[in-house]
């Protein structure tokens, strides 16, 4: 079970190639996709027809691949731990976010507009404390005489998305809305997250209070937690329309104050999705004592058997499996945001977003600028800082060739050059067919 979670863990690490939270698509004023952060947001042509794009990001709280590697003699690497452990908070995030969308159109009149979409997105957030790394690392002879709490949170989230959404132009008021049928393909959720561990001063025993709860779901047969392993993520064009439903709804509006100025609102995925289809819930709770364990070994300055010390502590947990259906909330997002048109070819704009995924609060803020070139191209720059990433500069680019319309992003230019010395990192590809 507990080696389950740790494989998750490292699947996160493995996507450090992948930032979530994706900033600039919300200054992408004529491209379809801007809409999936505002569904109030027009576009000024009558009828765009998205064509297959994607996303993909990767942040996380810690540090670059390279902050964590020490070049060896030989020329290999390995982990520096002493460089992993100075690095480490007490609360320890990995988000990961990836789309794609197949096909999408939108039309609509001078005052109205509609659109039809279908996405496959993934969501995962890995939240840790430094204690539980310092355990895998050092074993547990640091916490002699102390208890400390060990459990991971996970949430991970695959789903089919439709969404079908509409807007229409009051005045100076645009107000929108988008309704979204859902459809899980896998998850993997931590209800409750309690695994305190105690280690006796004289006889090294541990004490584990645990009151901890992981459900999983997959839309085909995996054998339960046991045999959880990132097979249990695949699916089949079948499995759109599958047995986990759920659904969505954003909500947006944008004001307009003068001839320069708009200023907009929205929530994004506010929602659930049901699972009831191939579902194990294993639970652990209540208070177990282990004596296996000899950590004469680290206080002479050796480390424990990782392996050995989570063989140990998974047969002490006691793991219950059911099968009952549960719901997860999708990561709710606030969007506020400003624009200012300075002339014909110049527009700036602010964004604060806050997103809220599993219980935890995950805010960004960023100011862009962006240079129309007529009715040809435009270019923009966005600087960003979010709780998981450090200060970004990110590119995003809005190009039209007669009706052929090509978007491409990434809020941090530098991750994008070089992403193994950054722990930020994402970018968008996507190409419509616009027409007037």
């Amino acid at each position: 079970m507990i080696k389950n979670l740790t494989l998750l863990l490292c699947f996160q690490l493995l996507c450090m190639l992948l930032t979530a939270q994706e900033l600039g698509l919300h200054f992408m004023n004529n491209a379809i996709q801007q809409n999936q952060t505002n569904p109030a947001f027009f576009t000024e042509k009558k009828f765009v027809l998205s064509l297959p794009n994607a996303y993909a990001g990767f942040s996380n709280s810690v540090a670059s691949v390279n902050d964590l590697l020490l070049e060896q003699d030989n020329g290999n690497y390995k982990v520096d731990k002493n460089n992993l452990m100075s690095r480490l908070g007490e609360d320890n995030m990995l988000r990961t976010e990836l789309s794609l969308s197949a096909m999408g159109f939108g039309f609509g009149g001078k005052r109205w507009r509609a659109s039809v979409g279908h996405q496959i997105r993934f969501n995962s957030l890995v939240r840790f404390p430094k204690a539980l790394a310092e355990l895998a690392l050092d074993g547990n002879a640091k916490f002699i005489d102390e208890t400390v709490n060990l459990a991971p949170e996970l949430m991970l989230d695959v789903y089919s998305e439709i969404g079908v959404g509409f807007s229409y132009k009051l005045a100076k008021l645009n107000i929108g809305g988008r309704l979204k049928y859902l459809n899980g393909l896998a998850n993997v959720l931590t209800e409750k997250k309690v695994v305190s561990v105690y280690t006796d001063p004289e006889f090294y025993a541990l004490t584990v209070n645990t009151d901890y709860l992981v459900n999983t779901s997959a839309s085909h047969e995996y054998g339960g937690m046991q045999n959880f392993d990132l097979d249990a993520l695949e699916f089949k064009a079948g499995d759109i329309f599958g047995n986990n439903p759920g659904f969505a709804i954003d909500l947006g509006a944008q004001y307009e104050v003068n001839e320069r100025v708009k200023i907009a609102a929205s929530l994004v995925d506010l929602g659930m999705i049901k699972w009831k289809d191939h579902v194990y819930n294993n639970e652990s709770k209540g208070e177990f004592t282990y004596d296996g364990i000899d950590v004469s070994a680290a206080l002479d300055g050796d480390s424990l058997s990782y392996d050995n010390l989570l063989d140990s502590l998974t047969n002490t947990f006691d793991f219950v499996e059911t099968q009952n259906a549960y719901r997860s909330s999708l990561p709710l997002k606030l969007y506020l945001s400003g624009q200012y048109q300075l002339n014909k070819w110049f527009r700036a704009g602010g964004l604060f977003l806050l997103e809220n995924m599993n219980g935890k609060s995950l805010p960004a803020v960023a100011l862009s600028g962006t240079a129309e070139l007529g009715n040809i191209c435009a270019l923009g720059l966005v600087v960003s800082k979010s709780t998981l990433s450090k200060t970004s500069l990110g590119f995003n680019m809005n190009l039209n060739l007669g009706p052929i319309q090509i978007i491409a992003l990434t809020d941090n230019v530098l991750g994008l050059i070089n992403p193994l010395n950054n722990r930020s990192f994402n970018t968008r590809f996507g190409l419509n067919i616009a027409i007037r």
